[in-house]
């Protein structure tokens, strides 16, 4: 079971490893202005309205792809490098957000952001302890 459990982990977190560092810092940059986009966006003007129907959700899945690619693109920061650029950045889109119209600013959107965050750290120490262990047995 938990020779499953790992590799199920390493082989997919192991791909990554693969990809260039140019290749997440584009990724990066798109999904900075994408995510800026979004959120200065009123809901009724954006055309897919089932985007809105977790707003928290949708948040920490767009920190969770932040937090993959910061680390991609950005392989030797340190962690409290990239959790503050990324908390900077979600800090800045509710600040943002507080001064627009038909927006609003919450510190549960921040919540849920660091929660995103968290998620892609947590996979990743499980992904170092998984790649630990299957290089240790071979697998």
């Amino acid at each position: 079971m938990l020779k499953t459990l790992a590799l199920c982990i390493y082989r997919p977190m192991a791909l990554l490893e693969r990809i260039p560092t140019l290749y997440f810092q584009a990724g990066l940059l798109g999904a900075v202005f994408g995510v800026l986009f979004l959120s200065v966006t009123a809901f009724d003007q954006f055309p897919i309205s089932y985007l809105n129907y977790s707003d928290k959700f949708n948040h920490m899945a767009a920190f969770f792809t932040l937090s993959m690619l910061t680390k991609g693109a950005l392989p030797k920061a340190k962690i409290t490098t990239r959790w503050g650029l990324l908390c900077g950045y979600g800090i800045l889109i509710e600040l943002i957000q507080s001064v627009l119209p038909r927006r609003s600013a919450t510190s549960l959107d921040f919540v849920a952001d660091v929660l995103g965050i968290l998620l892609f750290e947590l996979l990743l120490k499980l992904y170092k302890i998984t790649k630990e262990y299957t290089q240790k047995h071979n697998l």
